[in-house]
Order: structure tokens, then C-alpha cells, then sequence
């Protein structure tokens, strides 16, 4: 078995069952009556090795996939432990996007984009995972090894013990073996509505909510409180709140105009007439802000670093307009 001139060495091992080739250079091909086999390009060069039983490298592999892992288990060939370890320390960066259902999920999409504009090399998948089986998705990628991991919201839900999921999974560094958790999208609207109120240079609410309120919501942000429990709100008390958050389809046109910069969170599905709220001079956080913002605070805790906004606005709009 042999690579065509003028290509890297490469460490070749024959798979069972078959796999693809995977990472080669452009144009790498095996001749013609051998099996498909696993091609890893290696640094520094060795030679090449045949081998149905076990692997015995002799230098460090310099780019490997996630997939070599998964192919390792399922086939007959068992690197030694030192090996391993090698493969550990230097595998690409993968996040993973779980959602129900994901086709329209522009998550990924955006991701790619943000990393690419960070010159980072971190990779994402995405996988439709059904509700019933989220805790089996996340153990799974937690053992695979994957550097973090993000819930769509309608993954979000309350546990058995009254607890909210987290929307949020990461590694602090690549050797630690289990996740750091978070809400992210609690963090994200605690730290937009402390802004918000820090520039009016007052204290926080009163908050009123409209509906059935959201656990995502930092529901202890206002000591002032109050709680319509229908898609309705009295004029006085739109009137007297200074902090909104809508969980419900409400009639704007019954609202009052704003003459406290009161904000307005809307948290309904669908979304309500954002623009038109806007237009009666409140400000208003929807949908659309909340997933810029979680995908900035998932980048920062992933990477410790953060992408022009822009980017993100960009992936998103081409990606939904397609």
C-alpha cells in the first residue's frame, strides 16, 4: 500500500469495518484493489504502517479529527494508552448545537461565521435531539469530549426538582472532563437590563409581567413586582411599570405611550409587534436581540474571546433569508 509521490507521509491502518478517507490533502487517493482506509497526515514524517492488531506510533500526530476517536472504538485496532493522550491534547476545538427541531436554526451557520472571523480554528455540528433525550445528548457529548455545547430554548425546560436546564455547557480548559453549566440567557438579560437602568442612573423596575412568566427571566432583578396573569395589563399599570416582560400575544394598540424609558422584554412565540411598541417610545428587547446575545456569551465562555456583533447580525439575516 502506497501514497502517490509528491504527497506528505502519512500513517495508513486498515479499518473494520470500512471508513471514508478523511483529511487527506487534495488529490490524495490509495491505489486501486486495496480497502478504504483512515488517512492522518503526520508531523514529522514516518513510515507507513499496515496493521489488523494494534498501532504502535512514533511520533505525534499533528491533525486529527473527532472522528478518529469514534472510528477507534469501533473497529478492531486499540491504540496504546500513549497515543491516546496525544489525541486529547491536540484535536480541533467542536461545539455542538442541540435542538428541536434544528433544520432553521441559524445557530451553526452564525458560529462558523464567528470563528472564521476570529481566526479561530473551532468547528460546530448540529443534531435534532427530542426532548425525552436531552440528558442522554448531553452525558454523550460531555464523555466524546466536546468543548462545549448549546440548547436551543425550546430545549430549556424545568427539571423534576423545579430547577431550570441549563441553555449553556463548557470546558474551561481541554483537560477538564466535566462541564461548566450556565443559563445564559438569564445572564445575557440581567446584564442588558442593569445597563439599561444604569444609564437612566435609576434603581431597577417596578417590573409587571404579562403572562406566565419565563424561568429564564432574573425574576429577582426588581423588589417591586406585579403579575397580570392574561394577555392583558391595565393602563395604570403599564403606566406605572418601568420594567415590562411579555410572555403572551398582547394588543399594543390598547397601550399607552411611554414617558418613563420603561423597557420592554418580550418573551412570546411568536413574537409581538415589536415596532410597534417601539414606535410608542418604549425599548425592547425580542427573540432576534436574545439570540445575538446568547451566541456572544456562548463565544466568550468557549473561547474567552468575543466577535464584532456585526458578524452575527450578518450570518443570521443571510441565513434566514434564504
Amino acid at each position: 500500500m502506497r501514497l502517490k509521490a509528491g504527497h506528505q507521509p502519512a500513517l495508513v491502518c486498515r479499518l473494520q469495518p470500512p471508513v471514508s478517507l478523511l483529511r487527506s490533502d487534495p488529490g490524495m487517493r490509495l491505489k486501486a484493489g486495496h480497502q478504504p482506509a483512515l488517512v492522518c497526515r503526520l508531523q514529522p514524517p514516518v513510515s507507513l504502517l499496515r496493521s489488523e492488531g494494534a498501532i504502535t506510533p512514533t511520533c505525534q500526530v499533528a491533525c486529527l479529527p473527532v472522528r478518529l476517536r469514534t472510528a477507534f472504538d469501533h473497529t478492531r485496532i486499540h491504540p496504546p494508552r500513549e497515543f491516546a493522550c496525544v489525541m486529547d491534547g491536540i484535536t480541533e476545538p467542536v461545539v455542538l448545537v442541540l435542538g428541536h427541531p434544528i433544520a432553521g436554526n441559524p445557530a451553526q451557520f452564525a458560529l462558523e461565521r464567528a470563528f472564521a472571523s476570529m481566526d479561530v480554528g473551532w468547528r460546530v455540528f448540529s443534531c435534532d435531539v427530542p426532548p425525552d433525550r436531552i440528558d442522554e445528548a448531553i452525558a454523550g457529548a460531555e464523555v466524546l469530549g466536546f468543548r462545549g455545547l448549546l440548547l436551543d430554548q425550546n430545549l430549556v425546560t424545568r427539571l423534576d426538582e423545579g430547577a431550570e436546564r441549563s441553555d449553556l455547557y463548557w470546558r474551561g480548559n481541554p483537560s477538564e472532563s466535566r462541564w461548566h453549566t450556565e443559563n445564559v440567557l438569564s445572564t445575557w438579560l440581567e446584564t442588558e437590563i442593569r445597563k439599561h437602568f444604569e444609564s437612566l442612573e435609576t434603581e431597577i423596575g417596578p417590573l409587571l409581567w404579562i403572562g406566565t412568566p419565563d424561568p429564564s427571566f432574573p425574576s429577582k432583578i426588581a423588589s417591586e413586582q406585579s403579575h397580570s396573569p392574561i394577555a392583558w395589563a391595565s393602563t395604570e399599570a403599564i403606566e406605572h411599570a418601568r420594567l415590562i416582560a411579555i410572555a403572551e400575544t398582547v394588543d399594543v394598540s390598547q397601550w399607552p405611550r411611554c414617558q418613563n424609558a420603561t423597557l420592554v422584554v418580550d418573551f412570546a412565540n411568536p413574537e409581538n409587534d415589536l415596532d410597534q411598541i417601539r414606535s410608542l417610545g418604549y425599548t425592547v428587547l425580542g427573540r432576534e436581540q436574545a439570540r445575538i446575545g446568547i451566541l456572544l456569551e456562548s463565544i466568550q465562555r468557549w473561547t474567552g474571546k468575543q466577535p464584532m456583533v456585526d458578524v452575527l447580525n450578518e450570518a443570521i439575516e443571510e441565513y434566514l433569508a434564504v
